[in-house]
């Protein structure tokens, strides 16, 4: 398994992650961060919105398998570490499940609820968040090398 973060590859890793979404999406110019197995992606995380203290993430999967510790530390580290935002925001529909499932398992808090967000009759949106301080005492970051103290961030964001 392997992490895709050359922006070579982000306009194919954008599109693969627009596809997956319930809803149309523009992905834009975001930054991204593929996770493969082999030559095939089973992952794909985009950035956007930044705003010094705030970026906005979106992803998507076909597989579980992405999300072992590493990736999740190398993904989250993104934003965090090298681009040294207080928090991460996802919007999530309330009826994705596995999406709410996975987002509270690594951390992230249901901070509440945007009517009709996705548009008129397509439904609400839920907004999780992730605090920097909730990650940097996280055991993702447990024996990584996070940037706090000196290390190399960026070394560690490919971790």
């Amino acid at each position: 398994m392997s992490l895709v973060l050359d922006q070579q590859h982000a306009p194919a890793i954008r599109a693969w992650i627009a596809a997956r979404m319930p809803l149309p999406c523009d992905l834009g110019k975001a930054t991204t961060i593929g996770v493969a197995l082999g030559t095939r992606l089973i992952a794909g995380f985009a950035f956007t919105n930044f705003n010094k203290t705030n970026i906005e993430i979106s992803m998507a999967a076909d597989s579980p398998r992405w999300a072992r510790p590493a990736n999740i530390y190398s993904v989250l580290a993104y934003p965090f570490v090298i681009l040294k935002c207080d928090r991460v925001t996802c919007l999530v529909q309330p009826k994705n499940k596995r999406a709410r499932k996975l987002l509270e398992g690594v951390g992230f808090q249901c901070e509440g609820n945007l009517r009709c967000w996705w548009g008129e009759g397509k439904g609400d949106a839920l907004i999780y968040g992730y605090l920097k301080r909730d990650f940097l005492k996280s055991r993702w970051c447990k024996g990584a090398s996070h940037g706090e103290k000196g290390n190399d961030s960026r070394a560690a964001a490919r971790a």
